[in-house]
């Protein structure tokens, strides 16, 4: 059984460990998108509006990975209550 300051700690290992992740996850997938042949898909891949069109996808898809993680993260340590 955890104490009160234990599960605050707990809590905010946890929340640091999930920014880390959001942030890590961001930051993976607009290096990978940053790599691809977006001269296909706009006229000047260089424009503004191409670079914030990856910067955006880049928040979409890494949160949804960090999501994963997250979850993966947080059911993995409730499996401890489990037996």
């Amino acid at each position: 059984m955890m104490m009160a300051g234990q599960s605050q700690m707990f809590y905010g290992i946890v929340s640091f460990l999930n920014i880390i992740m959001l942030v890590g996850s961001i930051y993976l997938t607009y290096i990978c998108l940053r790599e691809a042949r977006w001269d296909k898909v706009f006229y000047d891949a260089s424009d503004i509006k191409a670079r914030g069109f990856v910067l955006i996808l880049s928040i979409i898809l890494g949160t949804m990975l960090a999501e994963f993680f997250t979850q993966y993260l947080t059911n993995s340590l409730y499996l401890q209550f489990l037996f």
